[in-house]
């Protein structure tokens, strides 16, 4: 079960910060340090928590084109983006990229405040981004299959402090409409039930 969405969470966890130094056991599997890191939350910070199934309002993401045609920046990827095959080695890390070009010759993305560029990434993954920026949780109901290289460039959304009448910066649209026009693909309201990470008890960590 996949939860996308935490609630209760108190205020000086988004305001305070920590350092954290794990070192998990030589030869541990990724089910084992998941697990040490829940024991980790529990035992440090009293963590006590549940996940409960909710209704929120939610977006979904769809071809905005009655006849399928997406926008100018959304093409099908032409890198091999597939996933590794189970027990093969790791490939090696490629190089820190300088320019856009760099990012759209390799799969994953790029994400700054006010564009998103892809190489190769799949729609699943490219709407957990978009949930900050669209207020709502915002589920793929595209139907397009594989890896896709995009570029999107959007006015970042205003922050809660901003007036409403503040004009937006640049000369980029704001993201709904960028998302339509650049890409061909629209946010639509719906509701979803989605399993929800809720906050029991929660307290500042203890140290060493």
């Amino acid at each position: 079960m996949r939860v996308r969405e935490v609630i209760g969470l108190p205020g000086w966890v988004s305001a305070e910060r920590y350092d954290v130094t794990a070192k998990p056991p030589a030869g541990s599997t990724r089910e084992q340090r998941s697990e040490m890191w829940r024991t980790l939350f529990a035992e440090r910070m009293k963590l006590v928590a549940h996940v409960e199934e909710k209704e929120p309002d939610t977006f979904a993401l769809a071809v905005a084109r009655s006849d399928g045609r997406l926008g100018p920046q959304l093409k099908p990827s032409t890198l091999d983006c597939s996933p590794r095959a189970p027990g093969s080695p790791p490939a090696p890390p490629p190089p820190p990229p300088t320019t856009d070009a760099d990012v759209l010759n390799r799969c994953g993305g790029r994400f700054s405040n006010g564009s998103i560029i892809a190489g190769g990434i799949t729609m699943d993954s490219l709407v957990v981004s978009f949930g900050g920026l669209a207020g709502r949780l915002v589920n793929n109901r595209t139907g397009l299959q594989g890896s896709y290289s995009l570029t999107l460039t959007f006015s970042p959304p205003r922050t809660p402090e901003a007036s409403s009448d503040a004009p937006l910066s640049g000369d980029a649209p704001e993201f709904f409409t960028a998302l339509q026009e650049q890409l061909g693909l629209k946010l639509q309201p719906e509701k979803t039930m989605v399993p929800i990470f809720v906050i029991d008890h929660i307290e500042r960590p203890t140290e060493n």
